[in-house]
């Protein structure tokens, strides 16, 4: 319902594919919590980190450009706009283990299961952001930008 909410309140249209990238990733996020896949099957939280880091980083990558080509003032060079989503995805990565480590602690949750998970976790929002940085700077700058 957010893609929806979005779009009536704030008036943004999202992408159908984009709408449904952020529905199917709270969808695997959601069965892996209720059907304990994050426990059951290994590579689960790789996968629900590689997509989440892609969708944010397409959020952001979009964000950026639109910013940038709105912009009288501000200009932001398109090659440094990858870099500039890997180092957002990194920092987005750490404050989201640093609130599972906080809600572990005081919450008494178990959503870290070790230093290998943390990394592990990091490693995969890297290639979520790594695989949506190539696709975003193809295609806005190759096709979007291009009107």
């Amino acid at each position: 319902m957010v893609p929806n909410v979005v779009t009536r309140n704030i008036k943004i249209v999202i992408p159908p594919l984009l709408n449904l990238w952020i529905c199917g990733a709270l969808f695997l996020h959601v069965m892996g919590g209720v059907m304990g896949y994050y426990d059951d099957v290994w590579w689960w939280d790789h996968l629900t980190h590689s997509i989440s880091a892609a969708l944010i980083s397409i959020l952001g990558f979009t964000v950026l450009l639109t910013i940038t080509r709105l912009s009288k003032s501000l200009y932001i060079p398109p090659k440094v706009i990858p870099v500039m989503i890997l180092v957002f995805i990194l920092a987005t990565g750490v404050i989201w283990e640093v609130f599972e480590f906080f809600s572990d602690q005081l919450l008494g949750t178990n959503m870290q299961y070790g230093l290998h998970d943390t990394v592990y976790d990091m490693i995969y929002n890297i290639y979520g952001a790594l695989f949506a940085s190539v696709i975003g700077y193809r295609y806005f700058l190759s096709e979007y930008w291009k009107h």
